[in-house]
């Protein structure tokens, strides 16, 4: 069995989200930490496991990052991670590189939920360094309501952000030289 680790140096955690559904809201977290467990080659027993610091959000605008930290979204003080478990991992062979289809668990909050990712597997390169990264784009979409992430402006009658979310993650990983 190997392992492999993420290198947030080169990787990205993002989400996208309508604001007044009209134009869309970036953002995405900077400090986390993700693994992959995996005995085949392809990648098609992958274990993914992801934790994210809730206090590394940034939208560019302070203002919106703090209140997106807190109590009335994320409440990171109560809760600090976000996290994503695996449970399966589905690879399709699709001529040059593997497409995945990843179930798993998304705990916001003290909310867990399972959701869905797709994407593909971009294969191995090797560094200036000389060390393989193994590179993954992986896709989803969660609806915020299903983790109580339901801020509602006492000043609109409309919809101020929208239900669903975009997840998008382009993660680079490198493998452990030990065997586990």
């Amino acid at each position: 069995m190997a392992k492999y680790i993420i290198d947030p140096t080169h990787s990205d955690i993002s989400f996208k989200v309508k604001h007044m559904m009209i134009t869309s809201v970036n953002g995405n977290f900077n400090n986390y930490e993700a693994t992959i467990t995996s005995e085949k080659e392809d990648f098609s027993d992958a274990i993914f496991d992801c934790e994210i610091d809730v206090t590394s959000l940034y939208t560019g605008i302070g203002e919106r990052d703090r209140h997106l930290i807190s109590e009335e979204f994320f409440n990171c003080e109560e809760y600090p991670k976000i996290k994503f478990n695996s449970i399966s991992a589905n690879a399709f062979n699709n001529e040059q590189r593997f497409e995945y289809d990843i179930n798993g668990v998304l705990q916001i909050k003290n909310e867990s939920r399972n959701i869905k990712l797709t994407g593909v597997y971009d294969g191995v390169t090797i560094d200036k360094c000389g060390q393989e990264k193994y590179c993954f784009k992986l896709k989803g979409s969660v609806r915020r309501l299903r983790w109580f992430l339901d801020f509602v402006s006492k000043n609109s009658r409309n919809m101020l952000i929208d239900n669903n979310v975009e997840l998008l993650l382009d993660m680079q990983f490198f493998k452990l030289e030990e065997q586990i």
